[in-house]
């Protein structure tokens, strides 16, 4: 999915989920503890974070800039744990881990103080919406916007839309249906596009 067609999907859930909350907006601070735990011994899986796909494992990704000799001492994430490139920020940079492994330790790494509290994709897309994002853009500091950093405690003092985790699974199912249309509109104009 190229990055034009993934910003609209994202605003498409925005404006779904701004309908559907309304009031229940709740500060991260109640909903998450920030983690620092590390490893012993730097042998987990490496993940990678990205505003495109979230975290995943680094071994999936094309990248060979800063690989370290050691990751002793890197921070330890959980499955369902969010973790925020604090440094990008601004872009979206953060995901929610469907594994367990090892980041960057000036990652930021926040783990739902009641587990299950969120669908991790439901969480995962809020957190990536034109509005979260101008948000982190607003709050995050620095002397230029390649050097902006965004905290744990701007994190904590965002208000987070928090319906019950039924509605959270009503809102990706039906956000996936329409993705799912979406998606196979775009394929077909494409094939026709081909065909010309």
């Amino acid at each position: 999915m190229d990055h034009s067609t993934h910003n609209k999907l994202v605003s498409f859930i925005w404006s779904i989920a701004d309908d559907c909350l309304q009031d229940v907006y709740v500060r991260g601070k109640y909903l998450f503890n920030e983690i620092d735990e590390r490893s012993k011994d730097g042998l987990e899986e490496l993940l990678s974070v990205s505003h495109m796909t979230g975290v995943s494992p680094r071994s999936e990704k094309n990248v060979t800039m800063c690989m370290a000799e050691d990751y002793t001492g890197s921070k330890t994430c959980q499955k369902d744990d969010l973790v925020i490139n604090i440094m990008w920020a601004w872009m979206g940079t953060m995901g929610v881990s469907d594994q367990a492994g090892i980041v960057s330790s000036s990652y930021g790494i926040f783990r739902q103080r009641e587990t299950g509290a969120f669908h991790p994709a439901y969480l995962e897309h809020l957190l990536k919406t034109t509005g979260y994002i101008e948000h982190y853009n607003r709050m995050s500091t620095g002397l230029h916007s390649s050097r902006l950093r965004f905290y744990a405690h701007m994190f904590f003092d965002m208000e987070l839309g928090y319906p019950d985790r039924a509605e959270q699974e009503r809102i990706m199912c039906h956000t996936e249906t329409k993705s799912t249309k979406i998606k196979k509109a775009i394929t077909l104009h494409q094939q026709q596009i081909e065909r010309l």
